[in-house]
C-alpha cells in the first residue's frame, strides 16, 4: 500500500482566493453575454454587470489576501498600478457611478439605425399580448407594457430581419492601458482587457502564496468543526503562518 500523498498544486489552488476566482467567472459570463447582446437593454445590463464583477475581483483579492503574511508588501506595487492605469480607473469610475448613484448608464452612448422604418408591423416582430405602447429611442425600439403600473417595463422589440441595429459606445473612453495607447475602445474591448488584467493578478496571487493560504484555510476549517479538505495531513503540519 503506497504512502498517502499531499494535495496537488491544482487541488490547493481550487480552495483559496476562491471568491476572487468566482467573481472572475462572473465577469467572463457577462462579457460572453455582452458579445451576444442584440438590444439596448441587454447591451447595457451585460456591460455594467461585467464592470461591477471586475471591481469585485479587485476587492476580493484584497480581502482574501490581507490575512496572509507578506501579501500587502507583494500587492503594493500592483495596487499602485491599478490606481494609475487609465483603463482600470475608467472601470472603477463607471462602477461607482452605476452601483452608488445608478448613473452608470450616463457613460453609455447608443446608436440605432432606424432610417428605413416604415410601418411598425413591416419591420418589427409582433408586440407582446395585452396593453402596450411602442417607443423608439437611441437604445432601439421597445414595447412598453403595463404603462402607469408598478410592473411597467420595457421589452426590446425584435427586428423582422433578425439583425441588431443598435450599437453601444462609451463616452470619454480610456486612452491608455499599461502604457499602451487605446484607439477609442468599445465596451467589449474594455471588458476584455479588464478581464485579462485581473486574471493575471488572481493567478499570480494564487501561485505566490500557495504554500501559505491552504494551511490557514485547513486550520480554520478544523477549528470550525468542518470536514477537513486534506484529512491525510497531521495537525502538527498545519501551523498558522
Amino acid at each position: 500500500m503506497g504512502a498517502a500523498s499531499g494535495p496537488t498544486t491544482e487541488e490547493r489552488l481550487g480552495y483559496w482566493f476562491y471568491g476572487s476566482a468566482a467573481k472572475m467567472d462572473d465577469a467572463r459570463a457577462y462579457y460572453d453575454s455582452l458579445c451576444l447582446a442584440r438590444d439596448g437593454i441587454q447591451l447595457r445590463a451585460q456591460f455594467l454587470g461585467c464592470i461591477n464583477a471586475l471591481r469585485a475581483v479587485q476587492y476580493g483579492v484584497e480581502h482574501e489576501g490581507c490575512h496572509i503574511d507578506g501579501f500587502l508588501d507583494w500587492y503594493k506595487a500592483k495596487h499602485a498600478e491599478l490606481r494609475n492605469d487609465p483603463l482600470m480607473n475608467f472601470i472603477n469610475r463607471v462602477r461607482i457611478d452605476d452601483f452608488h448613484t445608478a448613473g452608470g448608464y450616463d457613460v453609455l452612448q447608443f446608436e440605432t439605425d432606424m432610417g428605413y422604418i416604415g410601418k411598425i408591423g413591416d419591420v418589427l416582430e409582433p408586440p407582446p399580448t395585452g396593453e402596450w405602447s411602442v417607443m423608439f429611442l437611441a437604445e432601439g425600439p421597445y414595447w412598453v407594457v403595463d404603462w402607469g403600473q408598478p410592473s411597467q417595463k420595457k421589452i426590446a422589440a425584435r427586428w423582422k430581419d433578425g439583425q441588431s441595429h443598435t450599437r453601444l459606445k462609451v463616452a470619454d473612453p480610456p486612452k491608455f492601458h499599461l502604457g499602451q495607447p487605446l484607439a477609442n475602445p468599445d465596451p467589449g474591448t474594455i471588458c476584455r482587457l479588464g478581464i485579462a488584467y485581473l486574471e493575471k493578478i488572481v493567478y499570480e496571487a494564487r501561485h505566490e502564496f500557495e504554500g501559505e493560504f491552504w494551511k490557514i484555510d485547513e486550520k480554520a476549517r478544523r477549528r470550525a468543526g468542518l470536514p477537513p479538505l486534506y484529512p491525510m495531513l497531521d495537525d502538527r503540519m498545519l501551523y498558522l503562518v
